[in-house]
């Protein structure tokens, strides 16, 4: 038997004072991702090397992982369980060495067939959490996945047994991109972290998502360093990623985002550093766009470069304060973790906003400070000072603009737009606050009604195997401003629950949205069920987001999608202009038509 891996503790020991860097790289096929950890190895400075796995396998779909691999169709990441094991056994063999560590990075709610997958390969470092994996990644309990993780991490940890040095990463500060305040996300990945060691993790991670204050960020960072010393009893460290809203589509915008968040980084004394490509607001990136931003990375992280700026320490004191009332408030619910968990969410003490997960309470809301920072609007029933200023409500543009806080300064600057920080902070002003609320009830604050002369109905759903959530929380938003009554399916949708839905609804318009690269794979199957069933014959069918890998691909795929049912196939960013434009054509439509029982005809 071949000996255990470099443990991870061990690795970042030998590298200590230096922020090691790490891609988020997944390819479908062996010889690709083996290529990709070679080249990743190879690097001049250490790294970490990455499989992400693709969201087949995350959402427990392996047999359908099998049939992409046997017909050549490209995943957004590797199918670990599709594989023959001997296979990626012989993989990691020809990858690792004694200086050089691989991650397996997942997104599985329900994660144990994945972990035993891992502990059969010899793999013992991974990421995930009951709550950050649950909350906003797809539809299962989150009792459920609460006891689903305590199993997985009880398989993880007997690799101890055979001399390996286990390691699981939180994902909890990383939840919801940057509209999650920091000191929410610290607090979640403290009680994983607790979690974790509760059922017989012995080093851990902890996650910090780069949001739009570096202020904020290098503050938040400084808290959750403090809250883990107080509350963690074995060996941990920190992990940041790199910003999660909507990324620069420039270059230049890119380069100067990730040379930011890498200074932020090593002058927090960050670990690791979880690094994002310049290819990542246009398709999964490639080999080449994964060794290019670690290059990138690795060059400004420099260790002792002063970063933030004078306010830092006053958000320091305040995260540390929301989030050491939310962790002891949890703790206090029981002296078992995992039922403290389950309560906090039951009651309201851990409410994420923007979630659409049928466990949270969803009262909750945020905004974008002008100056970057995320701030509380509403605090719901979360054991917290009230916010300030309450009642404010997310426009459609407003949530864009705050989603694309980094992507509009950045990519202005670098088309050297003088305006550039005016045009930035005019769109972060505008109030940006939403709350949420389960599968299939309105995100619009309660008690709120469409225009008056309403549209109709529309159902709005994704893939089975999409967990991203922005696109949804959109998409209804802009439906709902242009008059339309909004059932939203939420994310991971079985297509028999989109079928149910239009069937009961019989909406005038069914949204798809989807943003995982699987869409040429699975959405074909919604309209053809759809089409179908004859009593939703007038239905409109309208399809977008990252419909594949690969953005060449995705134009390949459109006239097939039109064949299959769908009315419009609207793919890449230039999507949501268009769609802005169909919605403005059938308000015309219905104005000069009368009510929404024409809808087809109007539409056309």
């Amino acid at each position: 038997m071949s000996p255990p891996p470099t443990a991870l503790d061990e690795f970042l020991a030998r590298h200590a004072g230096t922020t090691v860097v790490q891609p988020r790289m997944g390819f479908c096929a062996l010889e690709a991702m083996a290529d990709g950890l070679r080249q990743v190895r190879d690097l001049p400075f250490p790294t970490v090397g990455t499989i992400t796995l693709d969201s087949f396998t995350r959402t427990g779909q392996t047999e359908r992982a099998e049939q992409a691999l046997r017909a050549g169709q490209p995943l957004n990441g590797f199918p670990l369980l599709a594989h023959p094991p001997e296979q990626v056994r012989a993989m990691l063999a020809s990858v690792r060495t004694s200086d050089f560590v691989v991650q397996v990075r997942h997104g599985t709610p329900l994660p144990l067939a994945v972990f035993r997958g891992l502990a059969a390969l010899g793999i013992d470092a991974t990421e995930g959490g009951p709550i950050s994996y649950c909350l906003p990644y797809g539809q299962v309990a989150l009792q459920r996945c609460i006891a689903g993780w305590a199993q997985s991490c009880h398989v993880l940890a007997a690799l101890a047994d055979s001399g390996h040095s286990p390691h699981i990463e939180s994902f909890g500060g990383c939840m919801m991109g940057q509209l999650g305040p920091p000191s929410l996300l610290v607090a979640i990945t403290v009680l994983e972290a607790i979690f974790f060691e509760h059922h017989g993790l012995r080093s851990v991670s902890l996650s910090y998502a780069q949001g739009t204050s570096a202020d904020q960020d290098a503050g938040a960072l400084a808290a959750l360093r403090r809250l883990a010393a107080r509350h963690l009893a074995h060996r941990w460290h920190i992990i940041m990623y790199m910003y999660m809203g909507l990324f620069p589509r420039t270059r230049a915008g890119a380069r100067r985002i990730i040379g930011a968040c890498a200074g932020l980084a090593a002058s927090a004394g960050c670990e690791r550093l979880i690094v994002k490509t310049a290819a990542e607001a246009h398709q999964i990136p490639s080999i080449a766009s994964n060794l290019e931003a670690l290059r990138w990375a690795a060059a400004d992280a420099r260790p002792g470069r002063p970063y933030a700026g004078e306010r830092a320490q006053e958000h320091e004191h305040a995260v540390f304060a929301e989030a050491s009332a939310l962790i002891d408030c949890v703790l206090d619910l029981s002296p078992d973790i995992d039922v403290a968990l389950l309560r906090a969410f039951q009651r309201g003490v851990l409410d994420v906003p923007y979630c659409l997960h049928p466990d949270n309470r969803g009262k909750t809301r945020t905004r974008v400070d002008a100056d970057g920072a995320v701030r509380w609007l509403d605090v719901g029933d979360m054991p917290l000072p009230p916010a300030a200023a309450r009642g404010q409500v997310f426009t459609a543009s407003g949530l864009l603009a705050a989603l694309s806080f980094h992507r509009d300064a950045l990519d202005h600057h670098a088309l050297d737009h003088h305006a550039l920080d005016h045009h930035a902070l005019d769109h972060a002003a505008e109030p940006a606050s939403m709350p949420t609320g389960p599968h299939g009830r309105a995100v619009a604050p309660p008690g709120s009604t469409p225009p008056a002369g309403s549209r109709g109905r529309a159902v709005l759903t994704t893939i089975p195997s999409d967990s991203h959530s922005w696109n949804l929380i959109f998409i209804e938003l802009l439906l709902r401003e242009h008059g339309y009554d909004v059932t939203n399916l939420g994310v991971c949708v079985p297509v028999a629950t989109t079928l149910a839905a239009c069937q009961r609804l019989r909406p005038d318009l069914l949204l798809v949205s989807t943003v995982n690269g699987h869409g040429y794979l699975e959405s074909a199957e919604i309209a053809r069920t759809i089409r179908d069933a004859a009593e939703l014959d007038d239905v409109t069918l309208i399809l977008g987001g990252l419909l594949h890998p690969d953005s060449t691909g995705a134009a390949a795929q459109v006239e097939a999608l039109r064949a299959a049912g769908f009315d419009h196939v609207l793919p890449g960013d230039a999507g949501v202009a268009t769609l802005r434009a169909l919605l403005l054509a059938r308000d015309d439509a219905t104005h000069a038509s009368g009510p929404p029982g024409a809808r087809r005809a109007a539409q056309s």
